[in-house]
């Protein structure tokens, strides 16, 4: 198996749906919105609210939800795993990344900031994406990317900035 970027392939119809999402969608995956001042996103959507998280910009990580009569149109990737930098691993216990990746109880969460709150106070997102690994303890990683499977290969969607997650008080 080789790893790919998705800018250096042509990618199937199949593997992505060009859709509508509003509030009561039931999906979940890697949104890339039609409109060019928006960037890539972390779509989880459980039928009752709809929850984005942008991955670049200047409000990176910051998690919104989608309001009433609000849309947003674009490409979902929906068939999609996380893949990780070991040597980036770290104790979210003692510390805390934003835009970091966490396993806590064989789940994982995103490092995130609700959106209008100030103080950009960071907490872990619970995300529906699979968690293949197994954590008998809280640990997270700094390094960390979304790839989509293709005829055998992995195709990268996304990867942190220049490899490693920074907040905004400049820690890492």
């Amino acid at each position: 198996m080789s790893r790919l970027k998705a800018t250096d392939v042509h990618l199937p119809l199949s593997t992505f749906s060009v859709i509508r999402l509003h509030q009561k969608s039931k999906v979940s995956g890697f949104f890339l919105p039609n409109r060019p001042d928006q960037g890539p996103m972390l779509i989880e959507g459980d039928g009752e609210s709809l929850v984005a998280i942008t991955l670049d910009g200047q409000r990176s990580f910051q998690r919104f939800d989608l309001a009433v009569g609000g849309s947003l149109e674009g490409i979902l990737f929906a068939d999609i795993h996380l893949a990780v930098d070991i040597t980036s691993r770290y104790n979210p216990a003692s510390q805390s990344h934003l835009g970091a990746l966490t396993l806590v109880e064989n789940r994982a969460n995103l490092v995130s900031f609700r959106a209008g709150d100030d103080f950009m106070d960071r907490e872990p997102f619970p995300l529906s994406i699979e968690a293949d690994a197994k954590a008998e303890k809280p640990f997270g990683f700094r390094k960390w990317s979304i790839v989509a499977q293709h005829e055998g290969d992995e195709i990268e969607l996304w990867r942190t900035e220049d490899g490693d997650v920074t907040s905004k008080n400049g820690d890492k």
